[in-house]
């Protein structure tokens, strides 16, 4: 599709239980765009004309909203996650932050 770039976003959340309640969802513009199963990552074509605003969704937890644009062509990876990973401190945001309660961004966070 002419003027479009391509968007990867990777689930590296490190659910243990059923893994279709560990999907994200994620957003683009303001709009369902992909499902994102555990440990999988999905392909979004977008318009290389303009600025998208994008975040992921789990349940009523939510990535902040990140701007990217894509150059014609080119590719952009983002990853997705539970914000400071399965720590102590990452549950207290689930409480008092759920609004920005998961990650998303060009960094992935996972552990090798």
């Amino acid at each position: 599709m002419p003027g479009t770039g391509t968007l990867i976003i990777h689930n590296e959340y490190p659910w243990l239980l059923d893994p279709r309640l560990g999907a994200f969802t994620a957003y683009l513009d303001g709009r369902k765009a992909a499902r994102i199963e555990v440990g999988n990552w999905v392909q979004i074509e977008i318009s290389s004309q303009q600025v998208h605003n994008i975040r992921v969704r789990l349940w009523w937890y939510r990535s902040p909203r990140l701007q990217v644009t894509v150059p014609e062509g080119e590719t952009q990876r983002l990853y997705a996650d539970v914000r400071g990973g399965l720590t102590l401190a990452s549950a207290r945001s689930f409480i008092l932050r759920p609004s920005s309660a998961l990650y998303l961004g060009h960094e992935s966070r996972s552990v090798m």
